[in-house]
């Protein structure tokens, strides 16, 4: 019985640690922020973000719907980029610094729905804030429209 017991539990830890829906993280240059991306058990796109592992927005939706295809659910992952470090450097007229020194980590990832439709998410985290930006794959002569928008932003309340 007790092997029994201990056979099912290390079939539930081995199930657990190798869920079905992967995910990545993508930190700030000095590792205090950071952002993971993934997508859940509904197939849906979801991201969270923390700093210093405390969580300030909470698990939130990403996608679009368009005229003609549905980008928020149904999706896997198809590929990622590597990681780029982004700096840039900038002058500011007024202000309490002049010179701006900005770095951030990079990252696109490229999903598709059940129909083989892209679309990329490109993340860029600095020190002090997490960005990401959608690009619409496919053919560039197409003109499509933004029916809706799944993107959400589920702030901590602490």
């Amino acid at each position: 019985m007790i092997n029994k017991i201990k056979s099912l539990l290390l079939i539930l830890l081995v199930t657990a640690c190798t869920s079905n829906t992967p995910q990545t993280s993508l930190t700030s240059p000095n590792g205090e922020l950071s952002i993971t991306v993934f997508i859940d058990k509904s197939h849906q796109l979801k991201y969270q973000v923390s700093r210093d592992q405390n969580i300030v927005i909470q698990t939130s939706a990403l996608g679009l719907k368009l005229n003609d295809r549905d980008l928020t659910s149904k999706l896997q992952l198809k590929s990622s980029s590597e990681i780029s470090r982004v700096s840039e450097n900038y002058h500011l007229f007024t202000g309490k610094q002049s010179d701006v020194t900005y770095q951030a980590n990079e990252q696109t990832f490229v999903f598709q729905n059940e129909n083989k439709q892209e679309f990329a998410v490109t993340f860029r985290i600095s020190n002090d804030g997490v960005a990401f930006r959608y690009q619409v794959l496919g053919d560039n002569n197409t003109q499509v429209t933004v029916i809706d928008e799944a993107t959400s932003f589920a702030f901590s309340a602490n």
